[in-house]
């Protein structure tokens, strides 16, 4: 479909018109990761509209049938939820298709780590934090997007322990001309067969089949759009560790 053609449809049609050729286009190989990713999330946010179309239906109705505050309030706070996630996936969108490395600044990765968990201390409030800051912990890159990488690393974590109760270590270290961040908690683990797939589009560990997912294929992509690279090691009951290697920020 052309551009201009799709500029005319509504929003919701657009997405859906761009998820269905990204579709037809995924066994290409010419069909790049950021353009994979970008589908993928625009699935997800159909997939989330969707859901808050069908809550509205269902609360018109509630609406017409009951009086009840506390029912009409749960429909409206699951719409709430359907729309903050979508809103989630749509700044995941615009990140993996708007970095532009010309605004790459030096980012003090110890800095950044810390605001992550102050913006996480409610979900983070009954896990154990241990860090191993390294003095000299510099890079270069887009301080929203690595703060969103870590934050979808540090949720993860979380939620693989259960209420959240365990130990997650950070730690920073200098590796030659390159930054070394792991990540590493005592949650649940997952297979072998499970953490070869934990970079594919779609790939979720989770029940629940309108959960985030691991969100580490956006990782993966904005990563490596800093020229970094993620690695990921798990075991079952042993827990899980996620390595980020950026380049080193050059000395200002």
């Amino acid at each position: 479909m052309s551009s201009e053609k799709r500029e005319s449809m509504p929003y919701t049609s657009q997405l859906f018109s761009v998820a269905h050729e990204c579709e037809g286009k995924k066994d290409e190989s010419n069909f790049n990761c950021t353009a994979s990713v970008s589908c993928n999330i625009a699935h997800e946010i159909n997939n989330y509209l969707t859901s808050v179309s069908l809550s509205l239906q269902l609360l018109r109705l509630k609406i017409e049938q009951t009086s009840s505050e506390s029912i009409i309030r749960h429909g409206i706070d699951i719409i709430e939820v359907y729309l903050d996630r979508a809103s989630h996936a749509s700044r995941n969108l615009m990140a993996v298709n708007k970095l532009n490395r010309a605004e790459f600044k030096r980012v003090d990765i110890n800095t950044l780590l810390k605001d992550v968990v102050t913006g996480m201390a409610g979900v983070l409030e009954n896990a154990m934090l241990h860090y191993e800051l390294s003095v000299d912990a510099y890079a270069r890159g887009n301080y929203m997007a690595l703060k969103s990488c870590f934050t979808h690393i540090l949720s993860n974590s979380i939620e693989s322990m259960p209420e959240g109760r365990g130990m997650v270590t950070i730690s920073t270290r200098p590796d030659g001309n390159k930054i070394r961040i792991d990540v590493v908690d005592t949650g649940c683990g997952i297979s072998k067969e499970c953490a070869q797939k934990v970079f594919e589009p779609c790939f979720t560990t989770k029940d629940k089949p309108d959960g985030l997912g691991l969100g580490l294929v956006v990782v993966h992509e904005l990563i490596s759009q800093h020229n970094g690279e993620v690695e990921f090691y798990s075991s079952p009951g042993e827990g899980t560790r996620v390595t980020i290697v950026l380049p080193a920020g050059d000395e200002q």
